[in-house]
């Protein structure tokens, strides 16, 4: 063990304590220690069960209900992302369905995802199953052509939750969502350099 993930173990088990003897905010300035001194998968999966149990409102941290629907495997995303969260003052709860059942959970009335209310959806998708022609023909589709491939899922309401069109040459996907109650941290946007992305404040 180096001596960053040392440091790191020593922050976590002083968090422990913490909490053990009802010591909210002293737990929370452990778990921050930890999270920012090593970024590990091991340390964020251990920090997370410790962040679940701390009272967002008496550390001050902003809590935030993050829904992940995918067609794959998310790993240990969630638990990164809980990990992180803290550093950016906020107390991130997860929401993972069963395994590629994210059209069922878009959809459905009353399914997990509305149950769970989330501020923010994770959508990470193959291109492929919401619209093969896109994969295979793009550049020799018209407009309509275009959307007559997207998958459209309707919810209760029936309204469209999905749109898609051409924009600036690209495809461009939207999903109808609210506004979530505090402010974006950051969004991701195609860098020039090919092949990689950018994060920038918007």
């Amino acid at each position: 063990m180096d001596q960053r993930s040392a440091l790191a173990v020593e922050q976590l088990a002083r968090a422990e304590a913490a909490l053990r003897a009802g010591r909210q905010g002293e737990a929370a300035d452990a778990l921050k220690a930890a999270v920012g001194t090593s970024g590990s998968h091991a340390v964020a999966q251990r920090a997370s069960a410790l962040i679940a149990q701390l009272d967002a409102n008496a550390v001050g941290l902003s809590p935030m209900r993050v829904a992940f629907l995918s067609d794959h495997n998310v790993g240990p995303l969630p638990r990164l992302l809980s990990a992180q969260g803290v550093l950016a003052g906020l107390r991130v709860d997860a929401y993972v369905p069963d395994f590629d059942a994210w059209l069922d959970e878009l959809v459905g009335a009353h399914s997990g995802l509305r149950a769970f209310s989330p501020d923010v959806v994770v959508l990470d998708v193959r291109l492929s199953r919401l619209a093969q022609p896109l994969v295979e023909r793009f550049l020799s589709l018209d407009d309509a052509a275009i959307d007559d491939s997207c998958v459209q899922p309707r919810g209760p309401s029936s309204e469209p939750l999905m749109r898609c069109g051409r924009g600036r040459r690209r495809p461009r996907w939207s999903m109808r969502s609210r506004v979530p109650a505090f402010p974006r941290l950051a969004c991701t946007t195609p860098s020039r350099r090919a092949g990689r992305s950018r994060a920038s404040r918007c």
